[in-house]
């Protein structure tokens, strides 16, 4: 699951898919979340695209590796 926001000050819950990582990405649990400038976005004061899903500052477990990932 996952909070997505439709526009500003609007948001849900939403079903993802959890895809197989590409070759050079990690697929990661994430634990914990920050959520500074996606309040902004949330309250429409940030130029971002909608629907966005927030959460780009997290820290969590690696879970799979791209077949070309020599780290991690």
């Amino acid at each position: 699951k996952a909070y997505r926001i439709k526009r500003p000050r609007q948001g849900e819950i939403i079903e993802t898919n959890r895809p197989n990582p590409s070759d050079y990405e990690i697929q990661m649990e994430v634990k914990a979340a920050a959520f500074g400038q996606d309040l902004d976005i949330y309250r429409g004061e940030h130029l971002g695209g909608y629907p966005r899903i927030p959460g780009h500052e997290f820290a969590g477990v690696v879970t799979a590796v791209g077949t070309k990932v020599t780290k991690y």
